[in-house]
């Protein structure tokens, strides 16, 4: 990749690969379907491990001996014990969207050691979301990133405490969803019905073009090739504007069209509002999020939950996307931080007396 030495994760990866041992193992994942087996973590969000009765050895040249393989493994798993594996809950994985790049987001986990004053070693422990092309600017030298993100890391409590705090706000009040409704571009019911009346045209005039084709094609004017290239052409340009009606329909402000809607948001709120109250641990937090947040967009301190709300009315069943939209305080959360590092300090400081007030929490950092 360009670099001179390998980082943390290779060296970690070449240590735990038992391949160096003589043996590499077959048939160790499957694609997840429908629910992840009982204690599986899904991996890149689709594949689960195998149980390890189902692993195919194959022997290879050994470059390193068994004996010196089993030994690193103990070594790591005292470390990871000691340092590496407190009890992370990523509740938006699969959810954050780069908001400058578009990809995905990526969840990762760190940790400091700091000696203090005394002699004590404190662990300070760091879970974060950062984009997915920052973790992969890591591996290459910087010359030979072609496109890189700018976007920066957030600390996984900062960026879920901010969204937690917009769902109680505005995603549980009917009134201020509301007014986080996409529609049509701020259009009123008279140009919407222009609009309609567009889209209507042009889907008559895709009938008009779909017939002529037809007919070319009994005439022998067109080929089976020509015919096909020609429907499919029609195929996604009707697409496109059944799309484009279903949203100026959703967006029609009519006391009937706005009857429903107000119905379908207090609907939504209320169910949200008794599951958001529900919630008493990760998984239900987690299924909560997952059902109701297609998406969080982060870009920079400030982010946006994008979603949809069920509406059934008369011309059948259709989604009103909303987005909300909120700034993080970063200049708070820094200073809560500060507030528990200045805490954690003290406490070290004054180990000789007893201080029942004061906590050894970790300092989070932003």
């Amino acid at each position: 990749m360009g670099k001179t030495r390998w980082d943390n994760d290779r060296i970690k990866g070449m240590l735990k690969n038992e391949t160096y041992a003589g043996t590499r193992y077959f048939n160790r994942m499957t694609r997840a379907k429908g629910a992840a087996q009982e204690g599986a973590k899904p991996i890149r969000g689709q594949w689960l491990y195998r149980d390890r009765e189902e692993w195919i050895p194959v022997k290879l040249p050994a470059i390193v001996s068994r004996e010196l393989f089993d030994q690193v493994q103990e070594r790591l798993a005292q470390h990871e014990e000691r340092y590496c594996r407190p009890q992370t809950h990523y509740l938006l994985s699969g959810l954050v969207q780069c908001g400058r790049r578009g990809s995905r987001g990526s969840s990762s986990r760190r940790w400091q050691r700091v000696v203090r004053p005394s002699g004590k070693i404190s662990i300070y422990h760091q879970s974060s979301y950062r984009c997915i092309r920052r973790a992969e600017q890591n591996q290459h030298v910087k010359n030979r990133i072609e496109q890189p993100c700018h976007n920066s890391t957030i600390a996984t409590h900062v960026l879920e405490g901010k969204v937690f705090e917009m769902i109680r706000e505005t995603m549980l009040n009917p009134g201020k969803l509301r007014g986080c409704i996409e529609g049509a571009g701020g259009l009123d019911d008279t140009s919407i019905a222009r609009e309609l009346a567009r889209v209507a045209g042009q889907l008559g005039k895709l009938e008009e073009n779909r017939r002529k084709i037809i007919k070319g094609y009994a005439t022998e004017e067109l080929s089976g090739e020509e015919y096909i290239a020609a429907n499919r052409a029609l195929d996604r340009d009707q697409e496109r504007l059944i799309r484009e009606k279903a949203e100026l329909v959703a967006a029609l402000r009519s006391p009937q069209q706005e009857d429903f809607v107000d119905a379908s948001l207090r609907q939504f709120c209320a169910a949200a509002n008794a599951h958001w109250h529900a919630c008493t641990d990760h998984d239900a937090t987690r299924q909560f999020l997952v059902g109701r947040i297609e998406r969080v967009i982060y870009n920079r301190y400030h982010v946006a939950l994008v979603g949809s709300v069920p509406v059934n009315s008369a011309s059948g069943e259709t989604k009103l996307r909303f987005r909300i939209e909120g700034e993080i305080d970063i200049a708070a959360a820094r200073s809560n931080a500060n507030r528990k590092a200045r805490l954690a300090q003290l406490q070290s400081s004054a180990e000789l007396v007893p201080a029942p007030s004061l906590t050894s929490q970790p300092a989070s950092i932003v």
